[in-house]
């Protein structure tokens, strides 16, 4: 499986490198670790495949670095997957937010290991993450409209899926917005969004379950 690899400035300052792939069986699957070792040995287990069939097929650094795929204009397939990949992980979301109490959304538990850039720290917090990320933050970084917040946070969550899932099939499949020295293009915004709600049910579950 061919992989890539950013080490660019964006993820030194986390102290981390990340892998991707742009092969649509590891769309949105993402590996972040202090080496680049580490990463490639986690995306590998992510991927559920042997570390050594993985090819790096590039590795970008430096200030604005963007990977070649990402400059592509966006396919079909990326798109569809992206959706699938979305929906599947909004019903997992919602099962764990309908089977939590809102003393239990609240509560934050310091126990529970999470990267320090994360700074939502209650199960609410992620959960209000998820749809700010997709109702603004990713949007404000490509340039395209963003949803005012609202304070129901089952239906932020509706209204946001609603929105990026209209995002991604109406945007231009070509298009390049730099937002604070990140260069966002459609492929890029698809695949993060393929990784994004992944990852942040990782901690979201650990969170749920310590209180229990």
């Amino acid at each position: 499986m061919r992989i890539v690899v950013d080490a660019s400035d964006t993820m030194a300052r986390l102290g981390q490198v990340a892998i991707w792939s742009f092969e649509l069986e590891a769309w949105g699957e993402c590996a972040q670790a202090a080496t680049e070792e580490e990463a490639r040995s986690r995306f590998a287990r992510r991927a559920r495949i042997a570390p050594e069939v993985l090819e790096v097929q590039e590795r970008i650094t430096g200030a604005t670095a963007v990977f070649a795929n990402d400059l592509l204009p966006g396919k079909d397939a990326q798109i569809s997957r992206t959706v699938q990949i979305i929906d599947a992980q909004r019903i997992l979301t919602l099962a764990l937010l309908n089977a939590a109490t809102d003393e239990e959304l609240d509560m934050h538990d310091p126990a529970v290991k999470q990267p320090a850039w994360m700074a939502w720290r209650t199960p609410g917090e992620i959960l209000r993450h998820i749809a700010d990320t997709e109702a603004r933050a990713y949007p404000r970084w490509c340039g395209l409209a963003q949803l005012e917040p609202i304070d129901d946070l089952r239906e932020e969550l509706a209204r946001s899926s609603r929105h990026i899932r209209e995002i991604v099939h109406t945007m231009p499949r070509t298009f390049r917005n730099e937002h604070r020295g990140e260069m966002w293009t459609p492929v890029k915004l698809l695949r993060r969004l393929a990784w994004h709600e992944r990852i942040e049910l990782v901690f979201l579950r650990r969170r749920l379950q310590q209180l229990r």
